[in-house]
Parts: structure tokens; sequence; C-alpha cells
């Protein structure tokens, strides 16, 4: 009790004697590493409660242990920290309960946690889990996350990463990328009203059930296409269509982006003028806008046509461009749908002029109905 260890300390399975919070540490502080580690084949077998709120400037390391109890048995409430954690091929059998602690770096590597995982209102400045299996419930509710990885690793329950927050606001960049690489998520993941500051890569993830990310806020400049059709697909299959649309306009900006430097020109045009236009359906002020626009610039050309103002101010185009006119006006007005509708003497004008009000009414049409749909 309130010990303080100044070097390394190594931890084995010692008997505990009788104290309040049943552990063989309580409110310690290690200045040096802790570590345990098996030696051979066999894993060595901690069956005892290890510590209540200690503070580890060296870190920890437990490399082949098999722990019986639990690790940790903190008292709720009251802040800890932790320069490192790191378990390599270790099996948890017991709950892993670990909150309100600052840990500068968590490590898991070719481990097996058997029970729940309880990771709660931390701090962790880089968080990475390899090849790693989770059997229960995992929470991380409410913890910050600098750096978060986690890559081939299973987890058969609920995974709850409600409030959280991954990356740091003042250094976006992949480096603070949250990323779920082959990461099997067998049961419900929630990422409800989560803060991802860095970015969010879900493109090798692989999930069972639809996963939760009402309320979330994503940096989408270091996000993926297939993260944000993920996520679409998501509120698309809980029946939330607006916030489907939303993902769906991040998710043509990707591809759009993914377009640069190919051939695909036709793909290219049609994203510019859906973007331009309506973002992909998110505005519906912007083709309302454009439809004035064109009326008046439609109404402009009217009057000077009337006018004859291209003759006043250069004959000798207006001579040049007056069979060409003529052969256009004459296609024009033999294309039925409009053919009743075009002004005489501009009918290729007014065909051209119907067409963008066309577009345009019709891109309103998808933004209002992509803001009231049920």
């Amino acid at each position: 009790l309130d010990c303080m260890f100044h070097e390394r300390w190594s931890i084995y399975n010692t008997p505990i004697l009788a104290n309040v919070n049943s552990v063989l540490y309580q409110h310690c502080i290690f200045n040096k590493k802790v570590v345990s580690c098996s030696e051979g084949d066999l894993k060595y077998v901690i069956d005892s409660q290890l510590f209540n709120n200690c503070e580890f400037k060296g870190g920890i390391q437990f490399e082949a242990i098999e722990f019986k109890a639990p690790i940790f048995n903190n008292a709720d409430n009251e802040d800890s920290h932790i320069e490192s954690l790191h378990f390599t091929k270790c099996i948890i059998k017991e709950k892993f309960i670990l909150n309100y602690c600052s840990i500068n770096l968590f490590l898991i590597e070719d481990s097996e946690f058997e029970s729940k995982f309880e990771f709660k209102n931390n701090a962790a400045g880089e968080f990475s889990i390899f090849n790693t299996n989770y059997s229960g419930i995992v929470d991380a509710y409410e913890t910050k996350f600098g750096k978060f990885n986690i890559k081939k690793s299973i987890f058969e329950d609920f995974a709850g990463f409600e409030k959280c927050v991954f990356g740091i606001d003042s250094k976006p960049g992949e480096d603070f990328v949250a990323r779920f690489i082959y990461a099997t998520f067998l049961s419900f993941i929630n990422f409800r009203s989560t803060e991802f500051l860095g970015g969010l890569d879900l493109e090798k993830i692989n999930l069972k059930e639809t996963p939760n990310f009402l309320s979330a806020r994503i940096n989408s400049k270091y996000c993926n296409r297939e993260t944000f059709r993920i996520i679409k697909n998501s509120f698309d299959k809980t029946g939330n269509y607006i916030e489907a649309n939303k993902y769906f306009a991040y998710e043509m900006q990707k591809y759009k982006e993914e377009l640069k430097g190919t051939n695909q020109t036709q793909e290219k045009l049609i994203l510019f003028l859906n973007e331009s236009i309506s973002n992909y359906g998110q505005s519906y002020i912007r083709p309302i806008i454009f439809i004035v626009a064109s009326s008046i610039a439609y109404y402009l050309i009217i009057l000077g046509h009337n006018a004859n103002i291209l003759y006043e101010i250069s004959p000798t185009i207006s001579c040049t461009l007056e069979p060409i006119s003529a052969v256009l006006n004459t296609v024009s007005e033999n294309i039925l749908p409009f053919s009743k509708i075009l002004k005489d003497g501009m009918e290729f004008v007014s065909l051209i002029f119907y067409l963008i009000f066309s577009s345009l009414i019709w891109q309103t049409l998808v933004a209002v109905k992509r803001h009231t749909k049920r």
C-alpha cells in the first residue's frame, strides 16, 4: 500500500493478503517498467488481482501470461496514468476494466480477451490492436484516441465506441486516421455521436451487422469512398435516408477524386455538373438560382434577337452565322417533343435552354425529395 518502486519490477503469481480492494498493489508508484513474462512454451498463470489506482511511469509489459483474475481494480472516477501498456500472447479470462486513465501507448498483440473489455473515459495517445480476439462485450465509451489501429482482430460480441473522439483536431493527417484493417465484427458496432477528427478508414473492415453512425462527425478529407459507402448503406438499411443522402454526396466527391488522372471524360463531366448544380442532390437552392439565371439569360437573348443586335454589331459575323443557324433551327424544329414550343427563328437556342431548364428542374425535384423522403 502506497509504495514507490524505483527500479524495474517483475510481477509473479503471489497470494494476496486480506485488504480492502483485494489486490497486490494499492496506490503504488512504479518509476520504471513493470513486467511479467513467461519462460519456455507454457504460459505463466496469474490468478490474483494486481493493481488498484497505481501510477506507472515506466509502463507495463505482459508477455505470454494467462490472467485468471482482473488485472485492475481501480476506484471509479479516480484518474490514473500509465505510460504504456503492452500485452503480447496473453489470455485474459476475467473482465478487463480500465477506466479514467491516461495512456500514452496501449498495444495488444496475439492475445485473447474471453470476457468483457471495458475501456471507458480514457485518453490514449496511441491505441493499437493486432491479431487479437474478443469474446465478450467491448465498451470504450467517451474515450479519446490519438492514433488508432485495429488489424486482423475478431470481435464476437457488441462493440461500443459511443461518444469517442478519434484523432487530434490540431493534428489532422494520415497518421491520425482511425483504421479498421481486416477487423471482423460478428455483432453490432456502435459509433453514435463519435468524432473522427483525423478521418476514418473502413475499406477493409468485415461487418456482419449494420453499424450505427447516428450523429457521428467525420473529417471527410482523410476518408476513402468505400468508408462513405458503408456508412451510407448503414443509414439506408435503418430508413434514415436523409443522413444516407449526405454520405452519398461524400461518396461521390471521393469518386470524383478517384477519376483524376484517368481518361473517363464522360464520368468526370457528369460528376462535375452534378456537384456544381446541386452538390449531388444536397442543395435545392443552387438549381433554383441556376433556373432564375438561365431564364434571365434566355430573355436577354430573345431581346437581342428581336432587335437584331448581332447584325448591328458585326454584319459580317451575322451573315456568316446565318446559314449555320438556319440548318440548326431546321434540325431542332423536327424534334417532336419540342417542335411546338420552340420560338420561331430561335429553334436551336430555345431547344438548348429547354434542355437546361429540364435538367435544372429535375435536379431541384431530386434535391427536395432527398430532404423530405420517408
